[in-house]
């Protein structure tokens, strides 16, 4: 039950925008920037017929602000710390 709702018994679309997945280890893609993993976040709430809007870029923002890592939003993942990626991980699932 999510919300008050069997998950069974609603569309896909519909729950994954209220659930984050936060995994112990993960790996991002060679390559993508701090901002561009956070974004991803953002998938469960686009549709084919609607891509990167106005809401997805000022959720992200506002991820990087709450996590603290607006001084790594144009770093690449692979250079980070450990701390410092979990820091981006946190704020891709809050977006």
């Amino acid at each position: 039950v999510l919300d008050g709702r069997a998950i069974a018994s609603t569309r896909r679309g519909t729950w994954l925008a209220y659930l984050g997945l936060l995994p112990q280890r993960s790996i991002a893609p060679d390559g993508i920037t701090v901002t561009d993993l956070v974004g991803r976040g953002r998938f469960p709430h686009q549709s084919a017929l609607r891509q990167w809007s106005r809401d997805d870029e000022q959720a992200v923002n506002k991820a990087i602000a709450i996590t603290g890592i607006a001084d790594l939003a144009d770093r690449l993942v692979d250079e980070l710390s450990g701390g410092q990626r979990q820091r981006v991980r946190v704020a891709m699932v809050l977006a």
